[in-house]
């Protein structure tokens, strides 16, 4: 009599089901990350990778990593199944494939495309794959534009790394700054005799500027630092999406998603990739 009735019981016995494993799980996560910070301190070099896995792992699948323990609660793999494993994305079947693809995978990607481009032209997977090279070249040819602000900024900053040191201990480029921007006094030529002393005189003006500079650079550097714990890209996610959409345009009979995660995975340095499942 005292018992809910079954429409109210129901939801709190899932409730407590469900915080119970989710208790589990948090003292399972603890215990494997104190392992973890035991196993770190005694590892070097190669083994600290294989000590901090090994940590997260059960007992038994310490024992089967284990040089010298024995194999118990293992199994052994025949030389049959190592035979079978696959060796290139060429290999794998559809459903893995398309679960690597889904992961953002450049290979996987371009192999399912590949397969895709089979059933829609109705061609062989040669051919096809000289399909998906074309594809990539569709791609990647405004990629040069794509990548213009990145090569300013490289030009830039590089331009700016040289000339500050002329400008600051160089007497000649020194005194030409001076006549034609500052108009300063010029010290007297016994207080010029060494790139210090010219630097000396120099930083009367330099100071600020490239004070200023390194501020602003080690401000939008905590920005850059503070989106990326977001996970934001603007202008490298826009220029991505923008290439994947002119892509699916130009290609309206193949699948907009296969399109789209092909172009998405696609890098954006101007000189491609050397091992795709496009080019080999």
């Amino acid at each position: 009599r005292g018992r809910p009735p079954p429409s109210e019981g129901a939801p709190r016995r899932r409730a407590r089901a469900r915080l119970s494993t989710l208790v589990g799980m948090g003292l399972r996560t603890a215990r494997a990350l104190l392992q973890m910070r035991r196993a770190i301190p005694r590892a070097a070099g190669a083994n600290l990778a294989r000590a901090a896995f090994a940590a997260s792992l059960g007992p038994s699948a310490r024992r089967c990593m284990s040089s010298g323990a024995k194999l118990e609660g293992c199994r052994p793999v025949t030389m049959e199944e190592a035979k079978q494993m696959p060796h290139d994305v060429s290999h794998l079947s559809n459903e893995a494939l398309y679960i690597l693809a889904e992961s953002g995978h450049r290979e996987a990607c371009c192999e399912r495309l590949v397969r895709h481009v089979m059933t829609v032209d109705g061609i062989e997977w040669l051919a096809a794959r000289e399909r998906v090279r074309e594809i990539d070249r569709m791609d990647r040819q405004n990629v040069w534009l794509a990548t213009a602000p990145y090569k300013l900024g490289i030009f830039a900053g590089a331009s700016a790394a040289i000339a500050s040191v002329p400008l600051v201990f160089h007497l000649p480029t020194v005194e030409f700054v001076n006549r034609a921007f500052i108009t300063t006094d010029v010290p007297e030529p016994e207080d010029l005799q060494t790139c210090w002393e010219v630097g000396a005189w120099a930083w009367n003006w330099m100071e600020p500027p490239l004070g200023v500079a390194s501020f602003v650079i080690l401000a939008m550097q905590l920005v850059r630092a503070q989106m990326q714990n977001m996970e934001l890209k603007p202008y490298t996610d826009w220029a991505r999406h923008r290439r994947a959409k002119q892509l699916v345009a130009q290609l309206p009979q193949y699948k907009e998603d296969i399109l789209e995660e092909f172009s998405l995975s696609n890098s954006m340095s101007p000189v491609p990739r050397p091992r795709t499942a496009a080019a080999h």
